[in-house]
């Protein structure tokens, strides 16, 4: 395992690539383990590859691109609307595509609809 991360080292010098590959592999060499494929869980080789914060892409969308895209998706108000939701409210697409009509609910005192999402790290956050 070490001798491959090694390889990895040398065919993706990219961190967040490498970390991506050896999160998929082991992964994948857990699941063998578990379902009895492997008489050894040999995963507990692969060592975690650390990013620096500074390494990690900061996405970001200029205001051009979304104004660009609500254009394009005029004729179409479902993805317009999935747009203009997303570029306004720094939600991620998963927490608007997952939640079901018993996450929504109303504070009648605010006259306000309220949504429940569960964040990328796994905490559950009204909007």
């Amino acid at each position: 395992m070490e001798n491959y991360q090694k390889h990895l080292e040398k065919q993706y010098p990219k961190k967040t690539t490498r970390s991506k590959k050896v999160t998929i592999l082991k992964g994948f060499l857990d699941w063998c383990f578990e379902e009895g494929y492997l008489k050894k869980k040999i995963s507990r080789g692969l060592s975690p590859v650390k990013i620096d914060k500074e390494e990690i892409p900061h996405r970001v969308i200029d205001p051009a691109t979304v104004e660009a895209a609500v254009r394009y998706y005029n004729g179409n108000p479902k993805i317009k609307s999935l747009i203009l939701l997303l570029a306004t409210t720094g939600l991620r697409l998963n927490e608007v595509i997952t939640p079901q009509m018993k996450h929504m609910s109303y504070d009648p005192r605010t006259n306000q609809y309220y949504l429940q999402t569960i964040t990328k790290n796994k905490k559950s956050v009204l909007h």
